[in-house]
């Protein structure tokens, strides 16, 4: 039986750092480059589907069904857990986890050394602009190339000061 739910950005993260959400062995390494992460939020941001989620849900006390990784905040490898009983509910992320790795990487991690910074200057219009950069001096002060933009400056902030209260 299928059962959906509705979960909040800032709440999944809090629930894969609370390790509630898995990655079963059976899942492949994070493979989305740095570009690809960008336009997932992108995407977020202008209301666009990403697509569900699907999860296999195992209860506290129950040998769980497959041996489990954590979610990584920087994309390195991270070996995989074998346990006899689970502690607590966990959910087995079998179809979602480059976009749930995505969005922990670019809200409470870094790829390639690299945290996620976003433009308060970007035109919804066309796009919602997100880089990945080792430094904010790094990033680019002012559109090349975009004659169309409203505000030809940029204006960073750091992504993941979008979790912060």
């Amino acid at each position: 039986m299928a059962i959906w739910k509705s979960y909040k950005i800032s709440d999944v993260i809090n629930e894969i750092e609370e390790e509630k959400f898995v990655l079963p062995v059976i899942q492949r390494r994070l493979v989305w480059d740095e570009e690809k992460m960008e336009l997932l939020f992108d995407t977020l941001l202008k209301g666009d589907s990403f697509g569900g989620v699907m999860v296999i849900e195992e209860e506290k006390g129950s040998k769980p069904l497959f041996n489990y990784r954590t979610f990584t905040k920087d994309g390195g490898i991270i070996n995989s857990r074998q346990v006899d009983t689970l502690t607590q509910l966990q959910n087995f992320v079998i179809d979602g986890q480059q976009r749930l790795q995505s969005f922990y990487i670019g809200l409470k991690g870094s790829i390639n050394g690299k945290v996620l910074y976003f433009d308060l200057f970007s035109d919804y219009n066309t796009e919602f602009e997100f880089k990945f950069e080792k430094e904010e001096s790094k990033l680019p002060k002012n559109s090349k190339g975009n004659e169309d933009r409203t505000i030809p400056e940029h204006n960073w902030y750091l992504a993941s000061s979008l979790l912060k209260d």
